[in-house]
Order: C-alpha cells, then structure tokens, then sequence
C-alpha cells in the first residue's frame, strides 16, 4: 500500500526541509522497486502551500507546489519544516503569520487522524496552532530557550533527535534526512532504512543533539552580577576557585548569587561553570592536538576520572570519541 505524504511550505522555509524529505522517499521507492518489481511505490506525495503559490525559500529558490493546504483532504502523514531565523521577534513574527494562514487546516487535518511531524523549527509551528497537549516534543537545539519561553506550558526534550508520540513526530536541528530514514523505518522496516542510510552515508543510528549543542547558557540577560560573575568564570576557568570567592569578589551572599543565576539562565552557578569546562574542552578537542589530560588542566579539573564521567553525561559521548567525531 502507497503512503501518501503532504509536505507544507511556506516564504522562508528551509529549502532543504521539503527537498531532503523528497530524496529519501524517492531513494526509498528505487530500492523497494529493484526488489519488487511488480510492486508500485511505497511513497508518494504532494506539496502544498497556504494559498497554493510558489513560495520563496531561505536560500532564495523559487519552490513550486502543487496545491493549497485547503485541499488535501486525504493524506497519511503532513511535514512541517523549519522557518529562518534571523532573531527572536523576526521568528515569532514569521511563526504569527503562519498561524493565521494554516491553523485552520491543520487543525482539521489532525482532527482526522492525519500523522503530524515537524522538523527543525517546525514544532513552534505546531506548538502556535494548538496542535499539542500532552506530547513532549524536540526541536532544534538553539530554539529550545525560546521555545521554553514562549509555551511554558509545553512538554520539550531538547536533548533528543526525534520524539514519537500520540501521531506526532518532531525532529531537531535540520535533520530532515535523519526524518525521512525514521519514516520510512516506521512505514516499511529497519532494513530498507538500513539500505537508504547506506547509499545517502548518513549516520542511522543518531539518537540525540547533545554532542552538538553549544553553551545552551547563552541566553541574554540583563542581570549585571550574573553577567559580571560569568566574565568572572570564563576568565579563571583553568584554575580551581570556590563560589565563596565569586560572591566575595562581587559583594553578595552566595545564596544571593544563586538565586540570581537561576532566575537569569535557569541553573545554578555550579552548574553553569561545569558547562562552560565541557563547552570550553569540546572546543580544545576539535581543534588543538592537545592531550586529554592537558585538556582536563587547562579548564580547571584535576580529576581525569571525574571529568570523563561529567563530559559523557553532558554529551553522549567519551572525549576519545568527541575528538575523533569532531576534530578538524
């Protein structure tokens, strides 16, 4: 049986969002093909728009469609991609209009049990036409903040490649090719996902964003203590100094610290601190020949052990293996 597909586009969307989807399937189809002859194929298509015009992707490419979003009344799966992100009230503007011109339907489409997914950005897309409830969902890793911020009430795992639940599937980063190999895995089997996976060298098995996320405490602020003792932080990182110090230096409690850290960036001192050692070590490993240990010295650990056991919970991954992932 054919599995109809629907991907939605609109001014700004990542071109890559509907054409990388596409290559998979169409790779999907010649593999199944060569097999089974006689068999038609496994995906099929089509691509719309709100208004059923051409749209203009981020990378200028003049899309065409078609249709309009209106007409699909039966499909068994519609894709979201990701929007452009230039900065915050850009993003949500762009997200706004989407609403008003999508909603509508995509709460009809959902309402008829239609499967949902949404790459990269694509979740806030969802998230603003009321589309999700109880799923926890993933996103690209630099919206998660944003994201927090603006549906607090909202379950998000920004750890994780891809999330599945209730018929909604969400991706982060722009993992659209990773999205097309996980449908085309759920619909058919593991083994032609295998197959399309090999002939596209696109690593199968990647489960999380973790060993690529940047700082995630660059959120911007505007607490002058926090910002004070975060220059503070990033100057001393190779060497051992005590929160009492940070608090002394800048003629605060420690406690008073504290609460100001996690009412501007969400964690404790502590814990920023550590992030900004892994952070500080990843970038060390890809680009300096430097020994782990040196390593381990120069972002103020003593303890090879301990370090180890700190940057594999925060990245998925030993340094050995980050080095050799990641290294220029």
């Amino acid at each position: 049986m054919t599995y109809h597909v629907t991907l939605l586009t609109f001014d700004q969307c990542y071109t890559s969002g509907v054409t990388s989807l596409l290559d998979v399937f169409h790779v999907a189809n010649r593999l199944w093909q060569r097999k089974h002859p006689d068999a038609g194929p496994i995906f099929d298509w089509q691509v719309v728009s709100p208004d059923g015009n051409p749209v203009s992707t981020t990378s200028r490419l003049l899309l065409p469609v078609d249709g309009k979003l209106a007409d699909v009344v039966h499909t068994d799966m519609l894709i979201v991609p990701g929007t452009d992100f230039e900065n915050t009230r850009h993003y949500l503007g762009l997200v706004e209009s989407i609403r008003r011109s999508c909603e509508a339907d995509l709460q009809r489409l959902r309402s008829a049990g239609v499967a949902i997914t949404a790459c990269c950005g694509g979740p806030f897309v969802l998230a603003a036409c009321n589309l999700l409830k109880d799923e926890t969902v993933t996103i690209a890793w630099w919206l998660g903040d944003l994201f927090k911020q603006t549906f607090p009430h909202l379950s998000l795992d920004v750890d994780q490649v891809f999330i599945d639940e209730n018929g909604i599937m969400t991706s982060g980063a722009a993992a659209y090719v990773d999205m097309g190999l996980r449908i085309v895995e759920k619909q058919v089997d593991r083994f032609l996902m295998l197959e399309c996976a090999r002939l596209l060298l696109v690593d199968a098995n990647r489960a999380t964003q973790t060993p690529y996320l940047y700082l995630q405490q660059q959120v911007r602020h505007n607490d002058e203590m926090v910002l004070e003792a975060q220059q503070y932080f990033r100057s001393n990182i190779g060497r051992d100094f005590s929160l009492e110090e940070v608090a002394e230096r800048l003629n605060v409690s420690q406690r008073t610290l504290i609460r100001h850290f996690k009412q501007a960036l969400g964690q404790r001192p502590i814990e920023y601190l550590q992030d900004l050692r892994v952070e500080t070590a990843k970038r060390l490993l890809e680009t300096s020949g430097f020994s782990l240990e040196r390593i381990i010295d120069e972002v103020g650990y003593k303890d090879v052990s301990s370090f180890r056991r700190l940057f594999k919970q925060r990245t998925q991954l030993t340094p050995r293996q980050y080095r050799q992932r990641f290294a220029g």
